[in-house]
């Protein structure tokens, strides 16, 4: 499913998919199949890899510039700052109350230091008439 998902991200289509899982070397089960299992099978993975990708924000390999937690009438509040390659940068706060984003953040927090890169999924959101960027999910690789 990985090859797939980096094929059909890189704009490839089925042929592209097929000669990718073809040469590497985790291919060697298609390469034992018939040629018409393997071309459903990969008809199969480039389907998925769409809908994967269609579901997506865009995934970027963000710095960690600051970790803030402060006390609000919610509770207790975390606050990172990334910086994208771009240069642009995104703030995202969440409070002990969201308690699934919560959870996220807690979970990414121990390897999300100052200075750490950090793969994060983000999408574009209007806030008060204006659009902001925000992280989506915390992602442990693309």
């Amino acid at each position: 499913m990985a090859i797939s998902q980096r094929v059909v991200r890189a704009g490839g289509d089925e042929r592209a998919v097929m000669a990718a899982c073809l040469d590497d070397p985790a291919g060697s089960k298609l390469r034992e199949r018939s040629q018409e299992s393997a071309a459903r099978y990969v008809r199969v993975m480039f389907r998925r890899a769409h809908e994967y990708e269609g579901a997506r924000g865009p995934v970027h390999l963000a710095v960690v510039v600051q970790i803030a937690e402060g006390e609000t009438r919610h509770g207790v509040r975390l606050t990172v700052k990334l910086k994208l390659p771009d240069g642009r940068t995104v703030r995202q706060g969440v409070t002990e109350q969201e308690s699934e984003r919560w959870a996220a953040f807690k979970r990414a927090l121990p390897v999300a230091e100052c200075g750490k890169k950090v793969w994060v999924e983000l999408e574009q959101r209007a806030w008060e008439g204006t659009p902001v960027l925000r992280v989506k999910k915390w992602l442990c690789r693309p």
